[in-house]
């Protein structure tokens, strides 16, 4: 601890009582004997004893104080400098300012509380009381004595205890709902027929409007004199019979709903821990309202929803038709077109330069693209006709099919496939696989300007139950911010400069799979590939 070690020496002070002269041997045997008696029941009491001689300085400490701060007999020097060593540093000047106090006359008693150094070098805490008990004819002091007690328990159950008023003050003070203690107050036939306010908290104000400063040590009748006496009976009882209740009522005093717990603390007392349901209330009865609003117009909406729902079907059914003949109208003018410009690449071809050949060219190019797009709208109005015939399909094999079919005159970089394990589907096994097809040329398409391709086809987690198979692609990717036109009817997030299409593949995709129930959704980012995740019904297990 960065003392010296006390010294340890005896003296007569040490050995007892002293013999004191000029009086009676009588008078000096009973004192000797009395002062005895006294310290034989300290130690039974388990104080350690100290005696102080002034004059000279010396202290002795009895067996009981010497094994209550664990020092051995002799251990400690007996003199007033040691017993000020083993006091903590900080402690001090506070119980040397006590004992002076004491000893001239300004306090009947001293006593003090400080940490006391055992012979371990850890601190205990001692509470000491003492008394001076003789002065000389010119006034001067002579002994004291006193007892010490090791209290460092007792001051760490203070602390804690101190510790947990002060977490229990602090959600008292900041709990999110309002708090009261009250002590019931019955008539002369036991009824309750008051209250009184004890305590609340700072939320208790916030929900009612009242100052703590105007309610504790009222009644409510005093503090609300329009209160409900349901309020008091239903109170009352729980301070009365213990038994906790809940209550939701409207407080006319306070113009507000309140959802109460009440509680019995102990008995003639009851706790409330309470909420204001006020805005809850008026939300409820507005929603009943609202729905009776509803209710009320609902018959009329199904009657009108009926009339809608048919108009539409015949108008999807005329727009179905009108795509049809349009698309196949548009066929003629654009098989015109490409005859005419391969006869006059025969006829003329020789005489055309450069320039004329490209326009011929581009010519040709927009005829092709034309015929795609309007394969590609008949497709996709033909998805949306098409009767579904579902059946069980085997992922596995029919992505095998597709990857054939896709590669057949495919022209690029190599391709590196990872295909994993995928499931059985519940699906129509012809639109499955054209919109499978789709899925797979746009992965070659789009990783075509690579030095190697990498398509990897696999089943992603799924927590609906559903199979989630997707398509993930090492090509230019594209654009996050726009990837909810990635499966939009003519959208494109890609130049035709950069890339053929008509924009109607995804489109036709989304189709098909929203018709199973499932959906699309697709993850990617510009340079860094894109990946397209397809949910459709999974196939039932055998056997269950």
């Amino acid at each position: 601890m960065g003392r010296k070690p006390v010294r340890a020496s005896r003296s007569a002070i040490a050995t007892g009582p002293r013999k004191r002269t000029g009086e009676p041997p009588e008078c000096v045997q009973a004192l000797a004997e009395s002062e005895d008696r006294l310290r034989l029941v300290l130690e039974i009491a388990g104080d350690g004893i100290w005696e102080w001689n002034i004059v000279t300085g010396e202290v002795w400490l009895s067996p009981r104080w010497l094994e209550t701060w664990g020092y051995p007999p002799g251990d400690v020097e007996p003199t007033i400098d040691s017993w000020r060593d083993l006091v903590h540093p900080d402690d001090l000047p506070r119980v040397v300012g006590s004992l002076e106090r004491h000893i001239a006359g300004g306090t009947p008693l001293y006593e003090e509380e400080y940490r006391l150094r055992t012979r371990s070098g850890t601190y205990r805490w001692n509470r000491s009381r003492g008394r001076l008990l003789g002065r000389d004819a010119r006034g001067r002091p002579q002994r004291m004595v006193g007892i010490d007690a090791d209290i460092t328990v007792r001051k760490e159950w203070d602390e804690a205890s101190a510790r947990g008023a002060q977490i229990y003050q602090q959600l008292f003070d900041h709990m999110n709902e309002g708090f009261g203690l009250h002590e019931v107050i019955c008539d002369d036939q036991g009824r309750p027929c008051d209250y009184r306010f004890l305590d609340v908290n700072g939320k208790f104000e916030e929900l009612t409007g009242l100052k703590a400063d105007d309610v504790l040590g009222r009644t409510v009748r005093e503090v609300l004199p329009g209160i409900d006496s349901y309020w008091i009976e239903e109170l009352g009882q729980v301070a009365l019979t213990g038994r906790p209740a809940r209550l939701e009522e409207y407080s006319t005093p306070l113009g507000r709903y309140y959802r109460v717990s009440a509680f019995c603390p102990m008995k003639g007392r009851f706790a409330c821990v309470f909420t204001d349901v006020t805005d809850h209330k008026r939300l409820v009865e507005s929603l009943r309202e609202s729905q009776a609003r509803f209710l009320a117009l609902n018959a009329e909406l199904e009657h009108q929803v009926m009339q809608r729902t048919d108009a539409l079907n015949l108008a999807n059914q005329e727009l179905e038709a009108f795509s049809y003949s349009v698309s196949h109208d548009l066929r003629a003018p654009v098989r015109h077109l490409t005859g005419f410009v391969k006869l006059l690449e025969r006829h003329a071809g020789a005489a055309l330069d450069d320039k004329g050949r490209r326009y011929l060219g581009i010519i040709a190019d927009s005829a092709r693209r034309m015929g795609r797009l309007i394969d590609d709208l008949l497709e996709f109005s033909q998805t949306g006709r098409a009767e579904l015939h579902t059946t069980t399909v085997d992922l596995q094999s029919l992505v095998d099919d597709v990857r054939l079919e896709c590669l057949d005159g495919l022209e690029g970089p190599p391709v590196v496939w990872k295909v994993s394990p995928l499931p059985q589907v519940r699906a129509d096994r012809s639109l499955l696989r054209q919109a499978l097809v789709n899925l797979v040329s746009n992965a070659l398409k789009f990783t075509r300007t690579r030095e190697r391709a990498v398509i990897e086809i696999g089943e992603a987690p799924s927590d609906d139950g559903t199979a989630v198979i997707f398509v993930r692609d090492n090509g230019v990717g594209f654009d996050a911010r726009y990837v909810e036109k990635l499966f939009g009817v003519f959208q494109r997030l890609h130049s035709s400069e950069e890339f053929e299409g008509t924009g109607i593949g995804l489109a036709n995709v989304k189709r098909i799979v929203e018709r199973h129930g499932g959906r699309v959704w697709a993850e990617g980012a510009v340079g860094r590939g894109a990946t397209l995740y397809v949910a459709l019904p999974k196939a039932e297990e055998r056997g269950s």
